[in-house]
Formats: C-alpha cells, sequence, structure tokens
C-alpha cells in the first residue's frame, strides 16, 4: 500500500474514533440530563410532602380554611395582624380538649405514613402531659400552654429555632381581656414594682414593656390595671372572685424563671375567657409549633428535610 492509501486509512480510522466519541459524549450528556430531570423531580416530589406535613402541624396559618381547621385542633384560638400576635383560652380547658391535641399528634405519623410509600416519614412529637410551645416569629417569642390552666410567655431561643435571642427592646405591650362567665369580679390585688393597681397611660418614651389588664363580665367592661414594667422586679396581679375559691394570678416579674416573662394561672379554677395580646415594634411573619419534629427523606437520592437540624 502506498503512502497516500496509508494517510487515507489512518484519516479515515480516526474520523471513525471522532465520530464514537462525540455519540458517547451526547449520550453521556443526554443521561446526565436525563437524571438532572429525575433528580429535580423527586427532590420536588419529597419537598411537596415535607410542606404539606409542616403546614398541617408546625406552621399556623394567617387565614382562610387552613386556619379554621388548624383552629378546631388546637387547645386556643389565635390571631396574626400586622405586629401583632394574639392569643385566646377558655379557662379552664376541658381536659379531653387537651388529651385530643396529644393525641392527634401523636397518631399523626400513623395516618401520614400510608400515603406515601415512597418515601421515609419519621415523627417526633411531645408526650402527653408536655407543654405545648408556640413560637411568635422573628420575634421568638414563645406562647407556652402549660395545663388545663395556666399558660406563659417564654423568651426563646436557639433551642426554639431562632436566628437570634428574644430581646425586650421588640415589645411593646401585653394587653390582656379576662372575662368571666357571671358577675364574680371583686377586686385587684396588685405589686407592681412595688406600687399598687394603677391605671397609668401607654408612654412612647419608657423603654420598658407595656403591660394592661382588662376584666369583663360579659360585655361589659368592669375594671383595669395598666403601667410600664421592670421584669427585674416584683410584679403581679391578681384578679380576685367574689364567690372565692382561690385567685387568677399573673405574674411578669422576678418571681418567675429567668426565661418566664409572663405567666396566668386560673387557681380559681372559675370558668374564664383570656384574650391576650402582644404588640411589637415590627411586624409578625408567622408562628410555629416547636413541639413537632417531621423527617422526610428519600435515600435513594440522599434527600432529606426537616423542620429542626
Amino acid at each position: 500500500m502506498n503512502e497516500k492509501g496509508i494517510f487515507s486509512t489512518l484519516v479515515a480510522f480516526f474520523l471513525i474514533l471522532a465520530m464514537f466519541e462525540i455519540i458517547a459524549a451526547v449520550e453521556k450528556q443526554k443521561r446526565g440530563a436525563e437524571e438532572k430531570i429525575i433528580f429535580s423531580s423527586a427532590l420536588q416530589s419529597t419537598q411537596k410532602i415535607f410542606e404539606n406535613i409542616s403546614y398541617d402541624i408546625v406552621y399556623l396559618s394567617r387565614e382562610g380554611k387552613a386556619l379554621k381547621k388548624q383552629v378546631r385542633l388546637l387547645p386556643f384560638d389565635y390571631v396574626l395582624s400586622k405586629n401583632t400576635a394574639a392569643f385566646s383560652e377558655e379557662l379552664p380547658l376541658a381536659p379531653d380538649i387537651l388529651q385530643a391535641y396529644y393525641d392527634f399528634l401523636l397518631n399523626y405519623a400513623v395516618f401520614v405514613r400510608p400515603h406515601f410509600q415512597d418515601v421515609n416519614i419519621s415523627v417526633q412529637t411531645v408526650n402527653s402531659g408536655e407543654a405545648l410551645d408556640y413560637v411568635v416569629r422573628p420575634q421568638c417569642l414563645v406562647y407556652r400552654v402549660i395545663n388545663d390552666k395556666k399558660y406563659a410567655l417564654i423568651t426563646g431561643g436557639t433551642s426554639h429555632g431562632c436566628l437570634a435571642p428574644f430581646s425586650l427592646s421588640d415589645l411593646n405591650a401585653i394587653s390582656l381581656r379576662v372575662t368571666f362567665k357571671q358577675d364574680d369580679f371583686n377586686r385587684f390585688i396588685c405589686n407592681i414594682g412595688g406600687g399598687g393597681c394603677q391605671r397609668l397611660p401607654f408612654d412612647p418614651a419608657n423603654t420598658n414593656p407595656f403591660i394592661e389588664i382588662k376584666v369583663y363580665n360579659g360585655p361589659t367592661f368592669l375594671d383595669s390595671v395598666s403601667k410600664h414594667f421592670d421584669r427585674t422586679r416584683v410584679n403581679h396581679v391578681f384578679i380576685e372572685p367574689k364567690s372565692g375559691g382561690g385567685l387568677i394570678k399573673t405574674w411578669f416579674g422576678h418571681e418567675l424563671l429567668p426565661e418566664e416573662l409572663f405567666m396566668l394561672e386560673d387557681i380559681a379554677g372559675k370558668k374564664i375567657r383570656t384574650d391576650l395580646n402582644l404588640s411589637f415594634e415590627q411586624d409578625v411573619e408567622s408562628i410555629d409549633f416547636n413541639g413537632f419534629n417531621a423527617r422526610v427523606s428519600k435515600p435513594l437520592f440522599d434527600i432529606n428535610f426537616s423542620n429542626k437540624p
């Protein structure tokens, strides 16, 4: 074979080799694109399942049907509006209301797993009788349901998934309305920073938080106490019913634990409604339940979603 023939054969060989390499590269690129599409689909479907679970339990809705559904299950009512968060409870809570909520939390995973068989779902939540914590974000103030007669406001931190701990400067005012089901209010018993029961107005120049406690008999206003307070001092306002049997107590000073900002206990066991309104410097973005950890994973793709680390 002459040199020209040898050269032509080599050119043809290298062209064929290059063509196979191009085909292989195209197939590899195609497989890569298909794998990305499959992974993206798996990621989106897993994330959707996680979000559905989270919005069922963890995140409290602002409005619409989701809010109505959640309120039917929760042991309290709530309202979010711009820079305020409000919580309402009928005290003492009926025992079956609290227990029904604990049962719902514990049984949720049992009911949800069969609906999503292509992912792994694990759920951890509070046990019956444990406190229920709801975090107001971004302020990181926690509304805690302690039992059927007691609730509190807790200064949250990293254990509540907050980027920054609660700062007292973020809180403008605490407004509490206590409504008796029957005419049973006798008087206030107060010690606010060493002073008695006063009705002082809100002062924008005062950097201490403001508290106002009003008492109603049904729709009829009866009396109120209001004042800026220093939480390092002794601060409490007790409500004495006419019928005796104990007091309705509120604390918001150093009688409480360091992480406790405010606490109410219906020691008297009277049938009352409490409406607790919290006003902040900045808008409230959300309220979420801190006692529930859902983890949704798809091991084949190493995909994991969790509402806690």
